[in-house]
């Protein structure tokens, strides 16, 4: 009689053992940290009579086990600031993935803003961005997205997107004019459009083609005027002509692993004669050049032998040059 109960209560313990992991697979809660370290500059030197900065900066980079925790790191800069930023986003998830709900933070935001119009740098002026909005937004969960630096009618702008896991209405975007030291709340992202609206000369391949892959394995960014070459090992030579045309710059040719080399140019510089300063003495620029299907006016590929095909192919570039 004994044995009779033994299947039963086998059967019972294994539903009720189902169904403790399912309650605690969804009530179990997902923590992901996201952080941003500011990035440390190791030196700056204006060329071609201020029209350009070269700026040479550190990366820090710290190790983390925790497969949820992500780092990033911030910097932005022209001719007159270094900008870059410190924070950390908490990401939690309740319950599965599919079925968890989600809430954002922000914890902390430091914003640093570094005077670099002189060949040296100044102290940074520390910026408490989350206490700022903290004290403009009552949310509990308030969630600050940096959009990096934009310029528009002369003037600089950090920008930041503002969210709330507790008010999905809440979206709106908050802008730091640097220069007027002045916080504006732009609710049509008018002035991020602006300084997004051109793909204008030479400088729109940087950003539509394979150019940053062709001749730099993935190691050249572009941003607004900004161009940003990493390195991912120790004395690495960059043999390229920029250092023949500004022989000033030569100390700036040689990075190491997480040393990051920062250009700005003007724009004079930046949409004419761009790519020849970013290729090797006696290359051609356009050679394997190709235009990404994705900003092509027919979604498909195109070798690029010259500006003129440029203009021809990319339904981004200003017809009109």
């Amino acid at each position: 009689m004994k044995k009779d109960w033994i299947i039963p209560i086998l059967a019972i313990s294994i539903i009720g053992f189902v169904i403790w992991l399912n309650i605690h697979e969804y009530t179990k809660t997902v923590i992901n940290i996201q952080k941003a370290i500011p990035a440390k500059i190791i030196a700056i030197q204006h060329f071609g009579e201020k029209q350009g900065t070269a700026i040479k900066y550190e990366v820090t980079k710290s190790v983390n086990k925790n497969e949820e925790y992500h780092e990033i790191n911030d910097a932005d800069f022209n001719n007159n600031f270094f900008v870059t930023t410190e924070y950390e986003t908490e990401k939690k998830t309740f319950g599965r993935n599919s079925l968890g709900e989600s809430k954002t933070k922000t914890n902390y935001f430091n914003l640093y803003i570094y005077d670099i119009s002189l060949d040296k740098t100044k102290l940074p002026k520390k910026i408490d961005v989350y206490k700022e909005m903290n004290q403009r937004y009552s949310e509990n969960n308030l969630h600050i997205v940096y959009r990096g630096v934009f310029k528009s009618d002369e003037h600089f702008y950090s920008t930041f997107g503002i969210f709330s896991s507790d008010n999905e209405e809440l979206n709106e975007t908050i802008l730091y004019d640097i220069s007027q030291d002045k916080w504006i709340l732009d609710k049509n992202w008018s002035l991020n459009k602006l300084a997004w609206n051109g793909f204008e000369g030479e400088s729109a391949i940087l950003y539509t083609s394979n150019f940053s892959d062709r001749w730099y394995k993935g190691k050249l960014k572009t941003s607004n005027n900004n161009i940003i070459i990493s390195s991912n090992s120790n004395d690495n030579i960059l043999d390229i002509t920029l250092f023949d045309k500004y022989p000033e710059l030569s100390s700036f040719r040689q990075l190491d692993k997480n040393e990051n080399l920062g250009l700005f140019f003007s724009d004079e510089i930046y949409n004419k004669g761009i790519l020849n300063l970013l290729v090797s003495k006696d290359e051609n620029p356009y050679d394997g050049l190709i235009l990404n299907k994705e900003n092509s006016i027919d979604d498909q590929e195109h070798e690029i032998h010259s500006f003129e095909d440029y203009q021809k192919y990319s339904r981004y570039a200003n017809k009109e040059n």
